[in-house]
């Protein structure tokens, strides 16, 4: 997890085509989907386990 957004970074800095922030943003986007569909599969996960549970 760290060393993907480490790499993500880095390639955003040694862009060197004036669309650094422009990939910073898209390389967050990215990170906050993906961030968001594991939480939303750990939560259906905890749901799941807790209903077969009653």
């Amino acid at each position: 997890m760290i060393l993907t957004i480490s790499t993500q970074l880095m390639r955003c800095s040694v862009d060197r085509e004036g669309n650094e922030s422009l990939s910073l943003l898209l390389a967050l986007g990215k990170l906050n989907v993906s961030l968001l569909l594991a939480l939303d599969g750990l939560l259906l996960d905890f749901y799941h386990s807790f209903d077969s549970s009653s």
